[in-house]
């Protein structure tokens, strides 16, 4: 899908900690993230070249950073600038209580889908009834 993914939580009251979240098309064989144009070895779990750093790496980077306020409430982090293609999004940073399951049920994660409105003003038509 091309969209966006959203972060909605709670941080510690004084701690302004960094929720990492990497968009990507294919995991690595132990589950993580990992981006179709990386070159790396497949048996590291995280690539220090696919962090983004100007001039680091042989990877499209899709990741996005944000650093908890420290206030204690809830925060919502929603990307305004930025779109990803991507079928997977692993966060690091999380509050250690938080289990991974509840980042769906929660509503602590959620994936936006970002498209065109454009009106069909078309069609094609085949005399081959092969679906393709």
């Amino acid at each position: 899908m091309n969209g966006i993914t959203s972060l909605k939580l709670k941080g510690d009251l004084g701690v302004h900690h960094g929720v990492l979240m990497r968009h990507a098309e294919i995991l690595w064989p132990n589950g993580t993230t990992h981006n179709t144009y990386c070159k790396l070895d497949p048996t590291k779990s995280f690539c220090t070249n696919c962090l983004g750093y100007p001039g680091g790496g042989q990877c499209a980077n899709q990741t996005d950073l944000y650093y908890m306020r420290g206030k204690g409430e809830v925060e919502t982090y929603q990307p305004r600038f930025t779109s990803h293609g991507f079928r997977y999004a692993q966060v690091w940073g999380l509050p250690p209580t938080l289990t991974p399951n509840e980042l769906l049920t929660k509503g602590v994660l959620t994936a936006w889908e970002i498209h065109t409105d454009v009106t069909p003003n078309g069609f094609v038509e085949f005399s081959n009834t092969l679906k393709v």
